[in-house]
């Protein structure tokens, strides 16, 4: 800005040329260019820093998670090796009670057959598959008598510990048979 001033004296004369001052109002500083650039890198720096933040919690969950997933896929793995391991040791039990030249008939908690061997197949002339999953009462009802049924099944389902060695007599055939469930 410029201020001009014209005055006179005392006499009444005017000065003609007059005089001026020059004014220059500076901004106030958050309107300075030097303001604005600072402002600026600031936010920049804001955006960046966010961003490297966001990034590196990012990138700690992926490893967390490829951690995680890594102890599933052992877990994983160690739960098939053990499955194999059951079914393989199924398998040889199946193959071992098969081979037995004893009658080997096991039953549940519920009195129902789960396993009968090929020495009962042979010895009551019934198929395995034709008792599989049926009750022992059912099954043995035409060989052994009602009584000794209820004294096996007595011995062997009503204990928390299994039974050994239940004898029993009974008439096949019209001769005497001794069976021996261990």
């Amino acid at each position: 800005y410029i201020f001009r001033v014209k005055a006179s004296n005392s006499d009444g004369k005017w000065n003609e040329k007059g005089s001026e001052i020059r004014i220059t109002i500076t901004p106030p500083f958050y309107m300075s260019l030097w303001f604005r650039i600072l402002a600026v890198i600031f936010l920049l720096s804001v955006v960046f820093g966010g961003y490297q933040l966001r990034t590196r919690v990012l990138r700690r969950k992926i490893t967390e998670q490829e951690r995680v997933q890594g102890l599933l896929q052992q877990s994983r793995d160690q739960m098939e090796k053990s499955r194999d391991l059951a079914e393989l040791r199924s398998a040889e039990n199946e193959k071992l009670i098969a081979a037995l030249s004893s009658i080997f008939i096991t039953i549940d908690n519920g009195g129902t057959i789960s396993q009968w061997n090929h020495a009962s197949e042979r010895f009551f002339g019934i198929k395995d598959s034709d008792v599989k999953g049926r009750p022992l009462k059912e099954v043995l009802i035409p060989y052994i008598s009602q009584e000794q049924l209820a004294v096996i099944l007595e011995k062997g389902l009503h204990k928390k510990t299994p039974s050994h060695n239940i004898e029993m007599r009974f008439q096949l055939n019209g001769t005497d048979e001794r069976l021996v469930m261990g």
